[in-house]
């Protein structure tokens, strides 16, 4: 049975939680101080996290539109493809469909708060060559979230932090239930973008987040509270002037306990106000 980046029920030892957590976290936390050194407020549509694959190539459209001078609408679609564990195949084999809506509300011109519901199919494959569909060969989740942001300026560099609590509900077409069917996970990011011209056309936006969660068990029981993985990202983004219109190309590496790696190749084109701009708080 393949290993997803989903659930997670495994119960090491304390030790192992607390040495894994420090050995995956100290190096991300050292790359959020590179990051806030060299790296626009701009958010680039970020790849989930897939599974345990080698290769994973992700494209996401997004429409974000002001409803107001504080609320804005963000709606997204995007689709990842995957290689097999022992090849960088990145559009190989169909690996996650994403839908995805969140409504902001900016408090002030530092604090953001969002609310958000995400519908996601993630295709399910063997761990074993040759890496054919399992059945059944999709499993469902249904996730809630909600996001709490602080922004801020460092002379040039724009400074993101992010909370993020998410409530998720895993389903499959089998009458096998699911070792982990719910989760509640915690998100902490910190980002930070630099223009890189003088007319602000050109950005580069750096990231990391760690990721932790707890899982209700089919049993009815919650595990530990346990880190889960530390995501690394860069992306170059380029806003068309005279357009409503951005895309975004960049790399995320996305590193788990016991030493596996998955790296991300991405690609995102965002619609600003398609229905006309209204001025921002």
């Amino acid at each position: 049975m393949r290993k997803t980046s989903t659930p997670y029920n495994t119960s090491p030892t304390p030790y192992y939680r607390v040495s894994a957590h420090l050995t995956f976290l100290r190096p991300g936390l050292v790359a959020i101080l590179f990051i806030l050194l060299i790296s626009s407020a701009h958010a680039q549509i970020s790849p989930p996290g897939v599974g345990s694959t080698k290769g994973v190539s992700w494209g996401a459209i997004g429409l974000t539109q002001h409803l107001g001078t504080r609320w804005v609408s963000s709606t997204y679609v995007g689709v990842a493809r995957e290689s097999d564990p022992d090849n960088w195949a990145l559009f190989k084999k169909q690996g996650l469909l994403v839908l995805n809506e969140e409504i902001s509300y900016g408090v002030n011109s530092h604090w953001q708060f969002s609310v958000a519901g995400s519908f996601r199919r993630q295709n399910e494959y063997s761990s074993e060559p040759p890496y054919e569909r399992e059945d059944p060969a999709h499993k469902k989740e249904v996730r809630f979230y909600s996001r709490l942001q602080y922004k801020h300026q460092l002379k040039r560099v724009a400074i993101t932090y992010t909370f993020r609590p998410e409530w998720r509900s895993f389903y499959q077409s089998s009458e096998t239930p699911l070792a982990t069917p719910k989760e509640i996970r915690i998100r902490l990011k910190a980002q930070a973008s630099i223009p890189l011209n003088q007319a602000h056309s050109n950005f580069l936006i750096g990231g990391n987040e760690v990721l932790t969660v707890t899982d209700k068990t089919k049993e009815n029981t919650w595990s530990a509270y346990h880190f889960t993985e530390d995501r690394l990202s860069l992306y170059f983004r380029h806003v068309f002037a005279h357009s409503p219109l951005s895309v975004d190309l960049g790399l995320m590496e996305q590193f788990k306990p016991h030493g596996h790696k998955t790296s991300y190749l991405a690609f995102d084109v965002q619609l600003q106000d398609p229905f006309g701009k209204h001025s921002a708080h």
